[in-house]
């Protein structure tokens, strides 16, 4: 999960090649999983991280 999130803070590939290329499903799969895992989905994540934020960088569950 951390280098599908690397690739969306650093490039504009679209979600459903990030997807498939990582073997999920779908992209929703993907969504799902990442949303599950860093607690925001992908695409506020790269929303986020063009901002120059990077909060989210570690999954939640690992910031305690």
């Amino acid at each position: 999960m951390t280098e599908i999130a690397q690739k969306l803070k650093e490039s504009n590939e679209p979600i459903l090649y990030l997807a498939e290329r990582y073997g999920f499903e779908s992209q929703q799969t993907l969504t799902r999983t990442f949303k599950n895992y860093f607690d925001v989905p992908p695409h506020k994540y790269r929303i986020t991280n063009m901002r120059g934020e990077s909060r989210y960088l570690l999954p939640l569950n690992h910031c305690n």
